[in-house]
């Protein structure tokens, strides 16, 4: 079997929908670092949900849609810092809502994806065979058994929270086209 058979490099991505974890607004900003404009419990909603990789959207001062994933949170202050912001900066004064999480996963053993086709024969009374293809099964199993630190298991933190049970799976984060639901 090749060993690209998806296009893409990236590392495989999970993305978790959650319900609302936080809406607040920008206080002020630097950046990537912004502080809500009002007080929020973050250490409430980290252990509730799990504030790393959770998706941020808010908006600049043209309106548009601007997200960005967190990376580091300070409770005291209600400071939040994202990687990058998608469409530019927000503006203060802005709505900004946390939920759902990106979780990138680090590359493991090699990434095993294997096809199955789904058919079923039938042997006609005069011997013939027919064919009936519906479609076929596809798998891609990550194997971090070598490689399980702390910091990968803290990643699939989300993935053993009863609450979330709708998870898509993309084998190449630099590929979006190619995703998959999974449970």
């Amino acid at each position: 079997m090749p060993d690209f058979v998806l296009h893409g490099e990236g590392q495989p991505r999970l993305d978790v929908i959650t319900p609302i974890m936080l809406t607040n607004t920008i206080g002020s900003i630097i950046s990537t670092t912004f502080v809500l404009g009002s007080g929020a419990n973050l250490t409430r909603i980290d252990r509730e949900f799990g504030l790393m990789h959770s998706m941020v959207s808010t908006f600049t001062s043209a309106d548009v849609t601007t997200f960005g994933k967190v990376t580091d949170w300070d409770d005291g202050t209600d400071t939040i810092v994202v990687d990058s912001w998608s469409n530019g900066t927000p503006a203060v004064g802005k709505a900004v809502t946390i939920q759902g999480l990106q979780i990138d996963l680090p590359f493991c053993q090699k990434l095993t994806e294997t096809f199955r086709p789904d058919f079923i024969e039938k042997k006609m009374h005069r011997g013939d065979i027919r064919t009936n293809r519906r479609g076929f099964y596809y798998s891609a199993t990550l194997d971090y058994a070598r490689f399980a630190h702390k910091d990968t298991v803290i990643l699939f933190r989300a993935l053993f929270n009863k609450q979330y049970s709708d998870y898509t799976f993309f084998p190449r984060s630099d590929n979006s086209l190619v995703q998959y639901k999974v449970d």
